[in-house]
């Protein structure tokens, strides 16, 4: 087991053991070789905790009786070389994310989030790269559809498996021409600022190379909907109440009629 941080019993703590160990790269980021085992586990004290994470990797989630849950914190206390009383180990919730062979669809964010409504959100998190050389992105499908409303921000997911795997992106309507200029993030994708319809909709191509493979190939489709306009309604002390809520009602059932028709063009 290696030491992530200090073990403290106050909030989320997240645990990463593996066989092999996985590579730390950063101090939230890790690598993991393919076909690996890895287990997260996550204890917080006060509060139950949820797991987020890719799709793919939330099918195995144990969690702890409170017989068991002694022995471990025991074990994790003398780890770091602390005392161990009944105290520490009082309202403590426990809880293991297991995957047993690390592939591409495994990349990505882990959170342990704690379950409380009269604090603030408190999660601790990491990321995971996986060394899968034949499938050098983290991308599930072939064709991966993004929306974004107009005037705002989009990543275009073009994320690698791992860190060593180049990565450039074409306009599907443009093959063989690079599209330059755009912030590149290995743990979101190309950023797009500003988005419109006339300019960023439409298809994109992402491609992954390494030493092992060359331009493989996944692509992603960018819907830009028209950004929703509010317009203020006078009111009149004189007015009906009725007449007042028909034209609320008619307002929000207009614009639901129009997001509805633009998914379906």
């Amino acid at each position: 087991m290696e030491k992530n941080g200090q073990f403290s019993l106050s909030g989320g703590t997240l645990i990463v053991t593996s066989d092999p160990p996985l590579k730390r790269l950063t101090s939230r980021e890790f690598l993991g070789e393919f076909n690996a085992s890895v287990n997260f586990t996550c204890v917080s004290k006060g509060y139950g905790h949820d797991w987020s994470g890719p799709e793919d990797s939330l099918k195995t989630i144990s969690f702890y009786s409170s017989s068991d849950i002694f022995s471990f914190i025991k074990r994790l206390q003398n780890f770091y070389n602390q005392t161990t009383t009944s105290e520490d180990v009082n309202d403590i919730n426990l809880s293991t994310l297991s995957i047993s062979k690390l592939k591409n669809i495994h990349v990505g964010f882990y959170d342990c989030q704690l379950q409380s409504f009269s604090t603030p959100s408190k999660k601790n998190s990491l990321y995971l790269y996986v060394n899968d050389n034949r499938r050098p992105f983290a991308l599930n499908s072939p064709l991966t559809y993004v929306s974004a409303e107009e005037g705002s921000d989009a990543y275009i997911p073009c994320r690698p498996s791992h860190k060593d795997i180049l990565v450039r992106i074409e306009r599907r309507d443009n093959p063989g021409v690079q599209v330059h200029g755009l912030s590149f993030n290995r743990r979101k994708g190309f950023l797009l600022q500003n988005v419109s319809i006339e300019e960023e909709d439409g298809a994109y191509r992402c491609f992954f190379s390494s030493s092992r493979v060359r331009d493989e190939v996944r692509d992603v489709q960018l819907s830009v909907y028209p950004r929703t306009e509010m317009s203020e309604i006078p009111l009149d002390s004189s007015s009906n109440p009725l007449q007042l809520y028909l034209l609320l009602w008619t307002t929000c059932l207009s614009l639901e009629l129009g997001l509805i028709l633009f998914q379906k063009l």
